[in-house]
């Protein structure tokens, strides 16, 4: 149990972080406690783009492959799916369902790369 959302993020980054080298990744903007609980880890946060108010598979791919090249080892993605902070975006079934394709097994991302 935790007293906050930001609270409950620092100790689930906390977990995931096991070397200098893991990264989270976030939609940007993203939620300020993210960040903020990152930082008190020192653990970057590479930013992931949006396209068309949604998660840009294209852009996810290309970030989790340049992090990989640079040694780094992305640990999670920050994503809220229903009404997003600060955005308000909501992702659509066909994104979610990419999103979760692409997490049970590897990259590359699947032909559609720009979801709403």
């Amino acid at each position: 149990m935790t007293v906050g959302s930001q609270e409950a993020l620092f100790l689930t980054l906390r977990s995931l972080r096991a070397s200098p080298q893991d990264v989270v990744l976030a939609v940007a903007p993203t939620y300020f406690g993210l960040t903020g609980a990152a930082r008190l880890l020192d653990m970057p946060v590479l930013d992931v783009g949006d396209a068309e108010g949604g998660l840009d598979l294209g852009v996810l791919e290309r970030r989790v492959t340049a992090a990989r090249a640079r040694g780094h080892r992305p640990r999670a993605l920050y994503l809220v799916p229903d009404f997003s902070n600060p955005t308000g975006v909501s992702l659509d079934l066909s994104t979610r369902v990419a999103l979760l394709d692409l997490a049970a097994g590897d990259l590359p991302v699947p032909s559609r790369t720009s979801c709403r």
